[in-house]
């Protein structure tokens, strides 16, 4: 089948709807591909943008995947600058708005991917819109930043989840005065409290950063010419800045699929199948607007992260005509670092397994990355947990200086196939002197925490 009258449109060209088009080119050469964003750029690293603020990366290109005029030489439709308007299940077509000349057309499809990802939560506080004040999704963003960076020297991050982290420590790098500022009782609330309490004992070791916990912001106090110079807490404290960012979070951008009636679900995101359909036919949805099942608690989630983003647009192309290929879930798996000190999870937390009412058990414990004779040896701390009864691992956390990386990876695979303790304890895990001790800290955990009653 040459597909030539199949037309596949796209919504959204970031992780997702760039890999379903580049897949679905490759299956099928013979089938029309399109696909539309309102931004000036397609395909680029997000999770690349602080390390570009910081000037680690050092232009804006190596950021880029892959460019419009790159996608169309390979024979894929471009529409940068437009936004979709509205979208027509019955008749099979989408209408979308040039931004540069304002004129909308009306586009068919056979197959429609809905890609439109997440958007910054934005927080209802008074003077939020002063100048200065950033949120950190797209690539322009970032550049906004780093010209507003270049003229400052005190920032305030509001919100230090991952991408308030790795911006603390651009800004810090960059040598601005930096404040973190924490509604909650803990940063990275994706940690738990006490895995948490190590990261910000170490963010309190780095030079020019201040840390606000449990802090509530009243409002921001601009300057004459309507740049934001104070933050005001609740509490009356005065903060002095040059430049905010906004870091609290996203939220799936899914008002277009809302307004078609396609079903979301509990978190707002597009409920999808595992083949990623929706719930009107021919329409499918991947990436940061869809809705996740965990493989843990086998529950709907909300878990925006552009490794499972790409995987969804992949899975999207193999099942565009037949169901072939099913995703199942996820289980959270992150890592990020600040300076030398690297946090890493998968799976539920205690706090996690606390409210979906699982039995559980854990354990935390300290160890070196590698030989103790080793000169590059550092300490890492992990917490594993497991259900009680049946000893299947449901996650852990695993901060440190030292090689978190491929701990984390070993003990993803293992919650992600469903393993308990005992499957864990006959893994044949590699050894040399500078990677591991003879007895991984992964494999002393899961020892202890099967001996515990």
């Amino acid at each position: 089948m040459s597909y030539e009258n199949e037309h596949l449109v796209i919504i959204g060209a970031s992780a997702a709807g760039a890999k379903a088009a580049a897949k679905a080119k490759r299956d099928y050469p013979g089938l029309n591909i399109s696909m539309f964003t309102k931004e000036k750029y397609t395909s680029y690293s997000a999770c690349g943008m602080p390390y570009y603020i910081k000037g680690e990366i050092k232009t804006l290109e190596e950021l880029l995947v892959r460019t419009p005029e790159e996608f169309r030489k390979s024979g894929i439709n471009v529409f940068t600058h437009h936004e979709i308007l509205d979208i027509n299940p019955a008749k099979k077509t989408i209408f979308a708005k040039n931004l540069q000349t304002q004129k909308i057309i009306e586009y068919p499809y056979t197959k429609l991917l809905i890609a439109t990802g997440a958007k910054s939560i934005t927080p209802n506080i008074e003077g939020i819109n002063y100048n200065n004040i950033f949120q950190i999704r797209t690539l322009q963003d970032s550049i906004n930043i780093k010209n507003a960076m270049q003229k400052a020297k005190t920032a305030a991050i509001v919100g230090i989840g991952y991408v308030g982290l790795e911006l603390a420590e651009a800004f810090t790098y960059q040598g601005l005065n930096t404040k973190i500022i924490e509604k909650d009782s803990h940063i990275m609330n994706h940690l738990d409290d006490d895995m948490s309490d190590l990261l910000l004992d170490y963010t309190e070791k780095i030079p020019n950063i201040q840390t606000y916990i449990n802090a509530h912001i009243k409002r921001f106090i601009p300057d004459n010419s309507g740049n934001v110079k104070q933050i005001e807490m609740k509490s009356g404290h005065i903060v002095d800045v040059d430049m905010v960012v906004i870091a609290i979070g996203v939220e799936p951008e899914s008002k277009l699929a809302q307004s078609i009636n396609l079903k979301l679900g509990p978190s707002g995101a597009i409920k999808v199948n595992e083949y990623m359909q929706t719930s009107i036919k021919d329409i499918f949805a991947a990436g940061d607007c869809t809705e996740k099942t965990h493989l843990v608690t086998q529950k709907p989630v909300f878990i925006p992260l552009g490794t499972t983003a790409n995987k969804e647009g992949r899975i999207v192309a193999q099942n565009l005509f037949e169901n072939r290929y099913p995703f199942k879930g996820v289980i959270g798996s992150a890592i990020t670092k600040f300076y030398d000190f690297k946090a890493a999870i998968a799976g539920l937390g205690e706090e996690e397994a606390a409210k979906n009412n699982i039995n559980y058990k854990s354990i935390v414990i300290s160890d070196i990355d590698m030989s103790g004779y080793m000169p590059d040896a550092k300490k890492i701390t992990m917490k594993l947990v497991a259900a009680k009864n049946s000893n299947r691992i449901l996650g852990a956390q695993i901060v440190g200086e030292g090689n978190v990386t491929q701990r984390i990876n070993a003990i993803a695979t293992a919650i992600s196939h469903g393993l308990t303790l005992d499957d864990y304890l006959k893994t044949d895990l590699p050894y040399a002197p500078p990677f591991s001790t003879s007895i991984d800290i992964t494999l002393t955990a899961a020892q202890l925490l099967k001996e515990k009653v």
